[in-house]
């Protein structure tokens, strides 16, 4: 009898409850989600990929806009007064103006014939019409030293133009930037104005000046 009724009561027992499983997905499947996610990443690749060259396109069409100076020199036409008679120029090589310029001539180390030296001092400051430089204007930086009664010939000469500018439309910088020049005499006085980079020498001194002089009183419009 108890056998009987183990069985009977396996029989009527009911099956415990739980979660189904779920049965894995097909392989198909599986196929679409990896080719969808391998081409999210190609696309977002895509993208970061023209993002970069788009930024990049911006920066060197900024970067060539940008104002651009530049200095040249002429040889002197009066070969005892060298430096009166020397054409300097500063020149806008830019595509937009610059506004607020002035500049003027650096000597920093000039000898003349009867070996009088000038070192570390600034020539007559000025500035173009209304301060500003339209794009290919350019305007005359003198570098014959103030109160110079008598031209006395060169035997040689380190100067630089100094320029402080804004550039339009960031109005908001003031920059200034320097051009050497060095001076090549030949025995019959004629005189070729060697375009030079600057030299750290150059630039503490003419810091040192500026720090001495006061920048604000100098070049000021």
């Amino acid at each position: 009898m108890s056998k009987q009724k183990g069985k009977h009561n396996k029989k009527h027992q009911l099956p415990k409850k739980g979660r189904t499983p779920t049965p894995p997905p097909p392989p198909e499947a599986d196929k679409k989600k990896s080719s969808s996610g391998r081409w999210g990443c190609i696309l977002t690749l895509g993208q970061k990929v023209i993002a970069t060259i788009v930024a990049i396109l911006s920066l060197l069409s900024l970067v060539v806009f940008l104002p651009r100076l530049s200095a040249s020199a002429t040889p002197p036409l009066d070969p005892n007064n060298q430096l009166a008679s020397s054409r300097f120029t500063i020149t806008n090589d830019g595509y937009l103006k610059v506004t607020e310029v002035i500049a003027a001539c650096f000597i920093w180390r000039v000898k003349e014939a009867r070996d009088n030296q000038i070192t570390s001092s600034l020539a007559q400051v000025v500035h173009p019409p209304e301060g500003q430089l339209q794009p290919t204007e350019g305007y005359t930086v003198p570098c014959a030293p103030e109160g110079t009664v008598q031209p006395i010939p060169l035997r040689s000469a380190d100067l630089a133009l100094v320029a402080y500018y804004r550039p339009w439309p960031c109005v908001f910088l003031r920059q200034h930037k320097l051009f050497r020049f060095v001076a090549h005499i030949a025995a019959n006085g004629s005189v070729t104005w060697d375009k030079q980079p600057t030299s750290p020498e150059i630039e503490a001194a003419f810091d040192e000046f500026m720090q001495s002089h006061g920048k604000d009183t100098v070049f000021s419009n």
